[in-house]
């Protein structure tokens, strides 16, 4: 046996090892595996995964004759086409190995993909995935990183919307994505719903929530009798009745509150077309139901005498009923009649195991160890996205998951370091699929020649290769913490604005100012009792044409009016004349009461690190910062740092172009010394932008904190 004595070694040790007779032959052989197959492993946290377990997959693996597959389904051509996606004959012939392979009941089966970029194999995985769906067998992807997982699951979201009139067998439930990525809730809301706390918690507690709150409410007036019964009448203290009112708030609040959160998330998270028009309706009358009811109990007016009646404790006397209630009784009538209707009619998975019991993961391969606990009632099909660029002791932990009977592997060959475990499997003997034809050319300098005729021609390989991209890009590092309005509620309602679109106009200062307005506004919404939705946008028009009449048309205004100059102007007309919304353009204007610039480059980094503090307290920012070529090439997942040799220039005055975002979030950076305080170099702040989604990860993005110019906060 041969492995090293840690992961940085450049060199192996060997060593002899001597096993009793009693031990099973196939777990030596799986430890012979282990050692001898992988490159710089960590062997332990592997073994000890695989010990506790039999792995089937691995032991038929070191056996290859055991691998030949047979196809036992004869709906299997029939499936595939009905998806109607459009595949070339390998990429057929690999999906419909994936389905066959993952129907067959007789043998397990190891499958390799193997392509350049654009060749197609995330289509390939999309449309296995989407038949395997269709007949409810499990499917687990993996895939190397936060980046690749980003990538994953819009290309998923763009093939299903592509493909919307046909039935793919992917909805919302068969899809469970096990990472707490920023912005993927945006990327995959379409198909599934991100298991972070605040949205996995309601599927897992809403139908006891339910259950809960019905029975608080239609059995109130035996909870009451019961506990004057035990606490009074026992102690034979009779002239200490129990307060009604504070039994059915206590009963009342938690449970409801919890509720509430659920139904927000249903009808926040989840897609429209999940649930019919009906339920949609029956959960939006709860909704009222629950917040009136919470309201009732909170006023000041209703006597304790009020609940008995509405509860019928005094069913037997003479009641004299007030409006108040009146008005609680009907409340609580609707909604038991509104709760008994969503437990019948609400199709959703209703307890603990529900997160492990969907047919689709998606995960990075890291978390493949937490899998080893779960207990699955069917055998799965393993998919490993981009199997090239995951590390080998990473990528064998999925292998070993007890229940995993199909497995394939995906990965571009140019990109496989010399005896990693993916290249490995290439010559090893089992169905491998090479991809060849390149549909798709990315615009990065990923791009290179994938083998094959049919690939590129040489002319335009060689002007791939000849390009200077001159990417002065940094890595998402980790933040000692980071706050973020991206998919925070306040007060249960979102409050980050619209995403909006210049669409190539020079209107970058119009848009952020109008997207920071409308946060004040709805943030001072949400802070109101009871917190309401502020959801209209801000006029881009109406502000155009008052900067026009002002300073000239915005792109052709005199040089000394541009730049921060510009900016000013815009927060001036705020200040002065007002925004209008623009599904009603009348008289109302909404104004600033002022504004402040809090930062310029080169002062203290306080004032970087005082932007977060106020970001907090809802008091949002502008920043503005100049533009160098490598925002053209900004990737999901990527912080932009601006490039001074390589700056954007102005058409006009040949000086570098600035642009302003509206700021919604930020964090410190780990330094290489730990000296405090933060630099601006090591602090990163998210971004909302104007330029639609096509920008970084659904609008949002990163800058780095020593590329801003300037920030700038309003107040209403």
């Amino acid at each position: 046996m041969a492995t090293c004595s840690n992961l940085y070694d450049t060199f192996q040790r060997s060593f002899n090892v001597k096993t009793h007779q009693k031990v099973k032959r196939q777990k030596f052989n799986h430890a012979l595996f282990l050692c001898n197959i992988l490159m710089n492993i960590q062997i332990w946290e592997s073994l000890n995964a695989v010990i506790l377990y039999d792995c089937p997959i691995i032991n038929d693996l070191l056996a290859p004759p055991s691998m030949v597959v047979t196809c036992c389904n004869e709906e299997l051509v029939d499936v595939l086409m009905s998806q109607k996606i459009t595949l070339d004959e390998v990429q057929l012939e690999a999906a419909k190995a994936i389905y066959s392979a993952a129907r067959c009941k007789h043998s397990r089966s190891i499958h390799v993909i193997s392509g350049a970029h654009g060749t197609g194999k995330t289509k390939i995985v999309f449309s296995a995935v989407a038949s395997l769906l269709s007949v409810s067998e499990k499917v687990i992807v993996c895939v190397p990183n936060a980046q690749s997982f980003s990538a994953m699951c819009s290309d998923f979201v763009e093939m299903a919307e592509s493909h919307m009139d046909e039935e793919l067998g992917i909805c919302l439930g068969d899809i469970l994505v096990l990472s707490n990525e920023t912005g993927l809730e945006d990327n995959v809301q379409q198909l599934t719903i991100i298991t972070r706390v605040k949205e996995v918690l309601p599927l897992m507690i809403w139908h006891d929530m339910m259950k809960a709150l019905r029975k608080s409410l239609a059995a109130f007036k035996e909870k009451y009798v019961a506990e004057f019964k035990e606490k009074y009448v026992a102690s034979a203290k009779h002239n200490c009745q129990p307060s009604a009112k504070k039994l059915l708030t206590s009963l009342f609040f938690e449970k409801a509150g919890f509720l509430l959160i659920c139904l927000a998330t249903f009808r926040k998270h989840f897609p429209k077309n999940m649930f019919s028009e009906q339920v949609s309706k029956r959960i939006k009358s709860l909704i009222k139901c629950v917040s009136k009811l919470e309201n009732l109990l909170k006023d000041r007016n209703l006597k304790e005498y009020d609940v008995h009646v509405a509860f019928g404790i005094l069913s037997g006397k003479r009641e004299t009923i007030s409006v108040l209630a009146k008005d609680l009784r009907q409340t609580k009538n609707h909604c038991v009649t509104a709760l008994d209707d969503l437990l019948t009619r609400l199709d959703l998975p209703f307890n603990k195991d529900c997160i492990w019991l969907r047919n689709y993961f998606i995960s990075n391969a890291c978390y493949a160890l937490h899998y080893q606990h779960l207990i699955f009632s069917f055998q799965l099909t393993l998919i490993v996205d981009n199997a090239d660029q995951i590390r080998d002791y990473d990528l064998i932990l999925p292998l070993t998951l007890r229940d995993v009977k199909n497995i394939v592997l995906t990965g571009d060959p140019s990109k496989v370091k010399e005896g990693s475990f993916f290249q490995r499997l290439l010559s090893v003997g089992f169905s491998v699929f090479e991809l060849r034809r390149q549909y798709n050319l990315l615009d990065d300098k990923e791009r290179h020649e994938a083998d094959g005729q049919n690939t590129l021609s040489e002319a335009l390989n060689d002007k791939i290769k000849a390009e200077e991209l001159s990417l002065t890009i940094g890595s998402p590092k980790q933040l000692y913490s980071e706050f973020t309005w991206l998919h925070r509620p306040y007060n249960q309602k979102y409050i980050l604005p619209q995403l909006r679109d210049q669409k190539g106009h020079p209107h970058c200062t119009v848009h952020a100012s109008l997207a920071a307005l409308e946060f004040k506004y709805k943030y001072k919404a949400a802070s109101e009792n009871p917190p309401h939705d502020f959801s209209s946008k801000f006029c881009t028009k109406h502000m155009l044409n008052v900067y026009a009449a002002k300073y000239g048309e915005l792109g052709s205004e005199r040089e000394s009016t541009r730049g921060s100059k510009r900016l000013s102007n815009v927060l001036d007309i705020l200040q002065n004349d007002g925004a209008k919304r623009e599904a009603m353009m009348g008289k109302q204007v909404y104004k600033i009461s002022s504004y402040a610039c809090t930062y310029k480059i080169g002062k203290d980094t306080e004032c970087l690190q005082e932007t977060i503090d106020h970001l907090k307290i809802g008091d949002i920012s502008i920043g503005s910062f100049k533009v160098s070529e490598n925002l053209r090439f900004f990737k999901p997942g990527e912080v932009y740092i601006y490039n001074p040799e390589k700056p954007v220039l102005t058409p006009t005055a040949n000086q570098p172009s600035a642009h302003c975002v509206l700021v919604i979030g930020g964090g410190g950076c780990p330094s290489d010394s730990t000296a405090e305080p933060v630099l601006a170099c090591n602090m990163q702040f998210m971004i909302q932008n104007s330029y639609g989604k096509g920008f970084g990860e659904l609008g949002i993005g990163r800058v780095r904190g020593d590329s801003f110019s300037t920030m700038h906060r309003i107040s209403l």
